[in-house]
């Protein structure tokens, strides 16, 4: 399956295998698929602030924000950094 264009994992449940089997055949013990994930997983504030950042012209623009002093900061260094034009 393709989310925002990119391949996601779907796993088959279970039972699939077993289906046109007879519950008597079924094994005694199901064996479980491992499946290591890999991905970063993102709190809810650092993909708000992701989300904000994208939406900056400049990184000074944090700082007119209307929301703690503590977040203007984060947000005016987060990478990647969007350089004033007027700047050298």
């Amino acid at each position: 399956f393709l989310v925002d264009g990119k391949d996601v994992f779907l796993p088959q449940p279970w039972f699939v295998h077993y289906r046109d089997m007879p519950r008597s055949e079924w094994p005694k013990t199901l064996e479980r698929v491992r499946v290591n994930i890999t991905l970063p997983i993102y709190t809810l504030r650092d993909l708000t602030l992701r989300f904000i950042k994208r939406h900056l012209r400049q990184d000074h623009h944090a700082f007119l924000l209307e929301i703690p002093q503590s977040l203007q900061y984060e947000l005016a260094s987060m990478l990647p950094r969007k350089a004033d034009p007027a700047e050298p």
